[in-house]
């Protein structure tokens, strides 16, 4: 869930085709859900707009947080398909484990599996070999679990995310460009948000540092146009990410930053030994071509 202006939130429904625009849903706690606006067919992710009443503090934002921890359940992606014995019994690990370890701001629909590889104990052990760590808040969208589904892959309608990049971050990936130090963005949507931002500053003709600290939204789509292209993003000299699902904008991403037939010869790797594939599944670091410019 995504807050909207005057206490309205955009939501995921199912089954759409019941969540009409005045529909009322009884919700744990006797709150009461109305739906404000429906999804349309035309909508790049299937989301409802929604009101909440009957909560006793109010209908601010921080107490709809509130209710929501108390009785909702963590959003795993669809392919996470376990029953619901087993899904109670892997409740408490989930909101755990499906979590990165410095996530601490509420508003992501989905975390951003990256960096579930990384604990405080590996962290710790970069930094005693000199690696730095900065920081981006990611609000990953609901349309990160859409496949997609149109044969030409250019007539695919990207989804948009909410992220915000720090004054700090900006110079210290200037810095590190300047001084010949590598860096690595930690999963496809920080290399989203970081190439983004980028692309705003040159259009506008502004420096990078004037979108700092700022809430930005992005929709661009990384896709590979033939099969010897590679793009290279402001920046960012490597990529940790996961193995992706098959017709998915990630593993387009990563096929348009190291070329179509790498990405086709190092999954089929990843299939013959078995790696585990997804959001729980093992990482890859994938270094980009030198820049040309």
């Amino acid at each position: 869930m995504e807050p909207v202006d005057g206490g309205v939130w955009k939501a995921l429904g199912k089954p759409l085709r019941k969540l009409k625009k005045g529909t009322v849903l009884t919700m744990p706690g006797n709150v009461r859900c109305q739906i404000e606006k429906a999804a349309e067919a035309t909508d790049v992710s299937p989301t409802i707009l929604m009101s909440f009443h009957g909560l006793d503090a109010g209908e601010g934002q921080d107490t709809i947080l509130n209710w929501l921890d108390e009785h909702g359940e963590m959003p795993l992606p669809p392919y996470i398909n376990r029953k619901k014995s087993a899904a109670a019994n892997h409740a408490f690990l989930d909101r755990e484990r499906y979590q990165t370890v410095y996530a601490n701001a509420a508003g992501s629909v989905a975390a951003p599996t990256a960096g579930l590889h990384w604990t405080p104990e590996l962290m710790e052990k970069a930094k005693a070999r000199d690696i730095s760590f900065e920081k981006v808040t990611l609000h990953v969208g609901a349309g990160t679990f859409l496949p997609v589904k149109t044969n030409d892959i250019n007539a695919h309608l990207m989804h948009e995310e909410r992220f915000r990049v720090p004054a700090q971050t900006i110079k210290a990936i200037e810095n590190a460009n300047r001084e010949g130090r590598k860096v690595i963005a930690v999963g496809t949507t920080t290399l989203r948000c970081l190439e983004s931002l980028a692309r705003l500053a040159t259009s506008q003709n502004q420096a990078r540092l004037n979108f700092a600290d700022r809430w930005l939204r992005t929709s661009l789509y990384h896709r590979p146009q033939n099969r010897s292209e590679r793009i290279r993003p402001w920046g960012i000299d490597a990529l940790q990410t996961n193995f992706h699902q098959p017709q998915s904008t990630p593993l387009m991403l990563v096929s348009s930053l190291i070329g179509l037939d790498e990405t086709l010869r190092m999954y089929e790797e990843a299939i013959g030994e078995r790696y585990r594939l997804f959001s729980y599944g093992d990482s890859s670091l994938l270094w980009l071509p030198p820049s040309t410019s």
